[in-house]
């Protein structure tokens, strides 16, 4: 496969109301939308969009690493994907960079040869589940934002805990247990805000309210992990996995129960695939995670979403975020879920770029 053609579009996108976690707060995304063409004249989109806070690379990085590709008119790469990964492990690429090249080249290959694509992946699901989450906030505002979800259908709320008084945290899992019942799967997210200590002391208390999982709850999540064992609550690891060299290493290593996949952060949507399918064999469990992507890369996570062989609830609800998106978001949420049809992947942008 030629790419004869390469461009790229700097963006921002203004978050309607600042997203808080224990950790930081995000107001906006910027990023760049990358535009290739093949020999055969077919166009494919990808997105590089750093993560402040979790990106281990700048958005002047990631400028410069794109700069660097652009440099290049024509680069030929293969169609086998495991020949594709090797090449570009060559090119050394920053991780939000790699993964906004991959989506163009899944694209691409897509649109030159559907069947043998489909093949390679194996089967797809034609519904994703989807959890809504709530940053941390006044506690009325987030029970009438998650009454206003569970209405729309959701089956899956992911809350932030790790507030400064841990007794708010606890009055926030109560209450929302106490309002809307137990017909849903409730989620915890601490950011690591915890100590060990701190965690196995806030889980124990926590325990009663039917957690379906806690992501990172302690510091150095995957060497305390151990200390945790009697946890009721399982554990599930996002920030932990600051690369897929330690995501592999972890998923052997360690007890987690779920594995929180962000390929924007981590830089690879192959070793993603290839990540959930070792997963499976272990009987654990990999979510896909959004880092607040427009609509085009969220497209590429959708993609992996429906690669996954279990019914757990993705990470992919952040269209509402935004207050402009760059485009029409061909993968919104409907009664908690996304349709998905292979056949009509990748969509077709109606992107405006300058």
């Amino acid at each position: 496969m030629i790419i004869k053609d390469f461009e790229y579009f700097p963006f921002t996108l203004n978050l309607k109301t600042p997203f808080q976690n224990s950790n930081q707060t995000l107001h906006n995304r910027n990023g760049f939308i990358l535009k290739a063409t093949d020999e055969f004249g077919n166009i494919a989109y990808g997105e590089c969009s750093p993560l402040l806070g979790f990106s281990n690379e700048s958005f002047n990085d990631a400028k410069n690493d794109i700069n660097r590709l652009t440099k290049n008119k024509f680069l030929n790469f293969p169609t086998d994907f495991d020949d594709i990964e090797k090449e570009l492990d060559i090119y050394n690429l920053y991780n939000s960079v790699r993964f906004a090249f991959e989506q163009i080249i899944i694209s691409l290959l897509l649109m030159q040869d559907r069947g043998w694509v489909i093949k390679y992946f194996g089967g797809m699901k034609s519904s994703i589940n989807v959890n809504t989450t709530f940053g941390l906030g006044d506690l009325e505002t987030l029970f009438n934002r998650i009454s206003k979800k569970l209405n729309e259908g959701y089956k899956t709320i992911k809350l932030k805990v790790g507030r400064d008084d841990t007794r708010e945290d606890h009055v926030l899992l109560e209450e929302t247990r106490l309002r809307f019942g137990n017909n849903f799967n409730l989620r915890i997210d601490a950011n690591r805000k915890w100590s060990c200590d701190e965690a196995i002391e806030y889980l124990d208390r926590f325990k009663e309210f039917d957690i379906q999982y806690v992501e990172e709850p302690c510091e150095y999540c995957c060497s305390n992990i151990k200390t945790m064992d009697f946890s009721l609550i399982p554990i599930a690891l996002d920030e932990s996995l600051g690369s897929f060299e330690e995501a592999f290493s972890f998923l052997h290593g360690c007890k987690a129960d779920f594995f929180v996949l962000k390929p924007m952060v981590l830089g690879s949507i192959i070793k993603a695939f290839k990540f959930i399918r070792e997963a499976e064999q272990l009987n654990k469990n990999v979510i896909i995670s959004s880092a607040f992507e427009s609509a085009v890369g969220k497209s590429g996570l959708v993609f992996l979403a429906s690669l996954t062989r279990h019914y757990y609830a993705h990470g992919l609800d952040t269209l509402e975020y935004f207050e402009k998106d760059l485009c029409t978001d061909f993968y919104k949420v409907n009664n908690g879920t996304i349709a998905f049809n292979i056949n009509s992947y990748p969509p077709i942008y109606n992107l405006e770029l300058i």
